[in-house]
């Protein structure tokens, strides 16, 4: 079943990729959906800001891993390849305003309030070298 789930995220990240700006809300929510953070922090929870539009159907998600330790390896490795595919991108700006937006004020949350952005704002003032 890993493999299977890797390939189909593997799949999802090309997809937005190509599709950048023009990505809808349900394939950005699969993605968000799929970058599980659970894991890493047993007993909080954490979820990921998602677009407006687009409640996830249960048919459109790949179940969670139930045995242990696989879910963090799998999220782990998603993470890896998510991170290691962003300067191969042929979008890097659209993932920047994406990460941004979406997933900066979940990975470092004391960071952005010491320099005021709000999860809401998503309007970090870095620069991105590539």
């Amino acid at each position: 079943m890993f493999t299977i789930r890797k390939a189909a995220f593997e799949c999802l990240v090309l997809l937005i990729d190509t599709l950048s700006e023009n990505t809808e809300d349900l394939q950005m929510n699969l993605l968000l959906h799929t970058l599980d953070l659970s894991p890493f922090a047993p007993g909080a929870t954490i979820k990921l800001p998602v677009y407006k539009i687009g409640d996830l159907k249960e048919k459109f998600m790949l179940p969670k891993i139930t045995k242990p330790g696989s879910q963090l390896d799998e999220s782990l490795e998603f993470f890896t390849y998510f991170f290691q595919f962003l300067p191969t991108s042929v979008n890097p700006g659209f993932w920047w305003k994406t990460f941004k937006s979406k997933l900066a004020y979940v990975l470092y949350p004391k960071e952005c309030k010491e320099v005021g952005v709000s999860k809401e704002s998503g309007n970090i003032s870095l620069i991105w070298q590539h």
